[in-house]
């Protein structure tokens, strides 16, 4: 539009109606930067190793230690920045406990997205909704953050593989 002449750069990028949401996006941007300064320090790598500890190598306390985290740190993050760094490490410590790592990665995908919905920074719907609708950051929290909790807290009694067995490690991690 702007080539064509319909319209002026003042209009397309600073007007109400054109959708761009300068505030979001450079929340965005921030939060970008804030992790890749954070991989570097091996934040990341120090809680999943923490995560694995406090497991003791039970793979559903892991499954539980490992939702939990995630869950927190995406009310952090973004979500999928979340999944992208713990998946790794779930990777890695399921081949080394030799369970499956499909039921862990769905959780950790259940639990980011359940708890980036607690904080305005959590999820981009929210830093919208938030933006548009003039909340801040505790209102959201306030809100959602017990629902959230509710939520990441009611969790499958005995995961089960798809065979319909317990799962069993035959190695635990030192």
């Amino acid at each position: 539009m702007l080539l064509v002449g319909a319209t002026d750069a003042d209009h397309a990028f600073f007007s109400a109606e054109s959708g761009i949401d300068w505030d979001v996006i450079f929340l965005l941007l921030g939060m970008m930067l804030v992790v890749a300064v954070l991989k570097r320090t091996g934040a990341f790598e120090y809680v999943a190793i923490w995560s694995v500890k406090r497991a003791r190598g039970r793979p559903f306390r892991l499954m539980v230690v490992l939702v939990v985290v995630t869950a927190a740190a995406s009310a952090m993050l973004d979500n999928v920045t979340t999944v992208l760094l713990i998946a790794p490490v779930t990777f890695l410590v399921c081949e080394r406990l030799e369970v499956p790592v499909a039921p862990f990665l769905i959780a950790e995908a259940m639990a980011s997205n359940i708890g980036g919905t607690s904080t305005l920074v959590g999820d981009p719907p929210n830093i919208i909704i938030g933006s548009r609708g003039g909340l801040t950051y505790l209102d959201l929290l306030v809100h959602l953050a017990p629902l959230v909790v509710l939520l990441v807290a009611v969790r499958p009694r005995s995961p089960r593989t798809s065979n319909g067995r317990h799962w069993r490690s035959s190695r635990a991690c030192s």
